[in-house]
């Protein structure tokens, strides 16, 4: 048997885009994180239980990784997949990699999330499309199901982390206007979504519904929150491996049916 790699060399490309479309606005997001590393970017001061010293990142070093996570997001957005996959995406992991290690105040899930789809970018390649689909599809579904369990909390039960996080065009009118079983049977519908994208991304007969599920949902919680750069971050990052096919397209070795030798063998039925 063969892989066909067709589905790939088309889907792969724009998985990586999106990619890196998603990380360049969040670049940009937190482009006043590097330009203040005197106040945000220290080294931990307490890891294992040991008090460490807690020097800053010179000013130079903060703009350069600043510069290397932009340019890592471009290169990944405007270039061809193998340069995107060796040049992108490697800087893409350090621009944004040690920020996420150094910063004590502004660690971001879905800046992580996006450094983890350029790791699996970067070790993967072009060398191997289907193991990629493979393991940025159960990166999206551990997310899916950490959120779920996240949840499942009287807090988030009663509706009240609902009511205290809408601040959304669509948030506003249903924190002051849904009544209380309204609200927690929204929250629990909220986990109930999250369980099921995370199984139905791995089903090929279940891909459309889970692709329009996934998009009203993060469209709907962009609406209920608010219109938040890191949110939009999140969805880009989250829909992302939907232009990843659902399975590998497997080309069939078995020789061609010898039934008919009449048909293969013209002049042999003829004689005969």
């Amino acid at each position: 048997m063969q892989l066909n790699a067709g589905w790939f060399e088309r889907s792969e490309p724009r998985f990586v885009q999106v990619v890196g479309l998603a990380a360049l606005l969040d670049a940009a997001d937190r482009a006043d994180t590097l330009r203040i590393p005197e106040d945000r970017l220290r080294v931990p001061v307490d890891m294992l239980g040991l008090t460490l010293p807690s020097p800053t990142l010179p000013s130079a070093v903060a703009l350069g990784l600043g510069v290397m996570w932009a340019l890592g997001a471009a290169l990944m957005l405007i270039t061809p997949t193998r340069m995107a996959s060796r040049v992108g995406a490697p800087l893409l992991l350090i621009g944004s990699g040690l920020p996420l290690a150094l910063d004590q105040q502004h660690f971001t899930n879905h800046t992580f999330l996006l450094w983890c789809l350029a790791a699996l970018i970067t070790i993967g390649g072009t060398s191997n499309p289907w193991m990629l689909a493979v393991t940025v599809r159960s990166q999206i579904s551990v997310v899916y199901v950490a959120a779920a369990v996240a949840k499942l909390r009287p807090s988030w039960w009663s509706g009240d982390i609902l009511v205290r996080s809408a601040d959304g065009w669509l948030g506003l009118p249903i924190a002051r206007d849904l009544p209380l079983r309204a609200l927690t049977a929204l929250a629990l519908a909220v986990i109930v979504v999250e369980l099921f994208l995370a199984v139905a991304i791995w089903q090929e007969r279940l891909r459309v519904a889970a692709i329009v599920t996934a998009a009203i949902f993060h469209l709907g919680v962009i609406a209920v929150v608010g219109t938040d750069i890191g949110l939009i971050v999140f969805a880009l990052a989250m829909l992302s491996h939907f232009t990843l096919p659902a399975r590998s397209t497997v080309a069939s070795d078995k020789p061609a049916s010898t039934s008919d030798s009449s048909s293969i063998h013209p002049s042999r039925g003829a004689a005969e």
